[in-house]
């Protein structure tokens, strides 16, 4: 069974997290091993204890100081690959994931082989399902990209 770590970065923003992790408790996750990992980057008033209670099937690491997006990332980056994750999806904590996502990632990359990356369609949630990013490609050795 593949696994997938979702990776998750909070820093003083508890309200959108928890919408977040709502959204997740809908993912449909048939054949994948999934583990929902909040990372708290320094957040006062106990975020990461409050997260914990409130979503038991997300775990939470935490880091006594803000270490920036990338420093933040690179903890559950790291966690990902020593629990030997076949894929990791980054969201930011505002992201609300409509529950198909995962099939629809997982099923790109095995039928991509040589994907290294992907991503789904992102939507403006105020403003009408507006695109907001419809992804494209990377060519590193024509460095092109559209």
């Amino acid at each position: 069974m593949k696994s997938v770590f979702i990776l998750i970065l909070n820093f003083n923003g508890l309200k959108e997290t928890r919408e977040c992790l709502e959204s997740l408790r809908k993912v449909k996750t048939e054949g994948l091993k999934v583990k929902i990992l909040v990372i708290d980057n320094g957040s006062k008033n106990n975020e990461a204890g409050i997260i914990k209670k409130e979503f038991p099937e997300a775990e939470t690491l935490r880091s006594e100081e803000n270490l920036g997006f990338t420093g933040g990332n690179n903890l559950g980056f790291d966690l990902a690959m020593k629990n030997k994750a076949d894929w990791v999806l980054l969201l930011n904590n505002d992201t609300l994931v409509q529950p198909n996502l995962l099939i629809g990632l997982t099923q790109v990359f095995e039928k991509e082989k040589e994907a290294g990356v992907v991503g789904p369609v992102l939507t403006y949630q105020r403003e009408n399902q507006r695109f907001y990013d419809l992804g494209g490609k990377v060519s590193f050795y024509g460095r092109t990209s559209h």
